[in-house]
């Protein structure tokens, strides 16, 4: 099992198990028990706890740059027949094998906040979707596979050829000759030092 923590920038928001939807930031998410206290009548120095109905439904918020999302899944008033999942992954684009899943159950949208628009400070336009939600889990993968690190083995400077970098080549983009670039003379026409120590 992974021993390093995970880092906060790799995650993924899926609606209704079939839309992924890109996210600027995921926030104010948690598990929140509301309990009520009784006070002790003989003894002072404490007070029971006793657990009592929810009065307030959880939310969270979800930051989304405009005109990414496929068909405008987050409009306003949209209830999910699916629950919706914050995926989390150890390496950049691993969503098949999460690490952690939040998943939320009986969501519905009940807040849209829109973006500041700004003449003078150009930034990308992003939307604040607030999400109800009745009941959320979180799970952790037992197993993950691993990427391949690359490691110095002391004879060559390759290592052990295990690129964890991914080049133009992986995404089947092949490097193209410029036939603009300037061919340089087989002869060299600036002087070295062997030049004046001849003259």
């Amino acid at each position: 099992m992974e021993k390093e923590p995970l880092i906060n920038y790799n995650f993924l928001l899926r609606v209704e198990g079939m839309f992924d939807l890109p996210c600027k930031s995921i926030a104010g998410f948690q598990k929140k028990q509301e309990y009520e206290y009784i006070q002790e009548g003989g003894v002072n120095d404490y007070v029971h706890i006793r657990k009592k109905p929810a009065s307030e439904p959880n939310t969270f918020q979800v930051e989304c740059y405009v005109g990414t999302e496929p068909d405008n899944v987050l409009n306003l008033g949209t209830e999910f027949s699916m629950p919706v999942q914050i995926l989390i992954a150890r390496y950049p684009g691993e969503f098949e094998n999460p690490k952690r899943i939040f998943e939320f159950k009986g969501c519905i949208v009940t807040e849209k906040q829109y973006g500041e628009l700004n003449a003078e400070k150009g930034e990308i336009l992003t939307e604040i979707t607030t999400i109800t939600y009745q009941t959320m889990t979180c799970k952790d993968a037992k197993t993950e596979s691993r990427k391949p690190v690359w490691k110095f083995d002391k004879t060559n400077a390759d290592g052990n050829h295990e690129q964890t970098a991914r080049t133009l080549e992986s995404f089947g983009i092949q490097k193209q000759k410029n036939k603009n670039a300037r061919l340089w003379p087989k002869v060299n026409s600036a002087k070295n030092i062997k030049n004046y120590l001849k003259s």
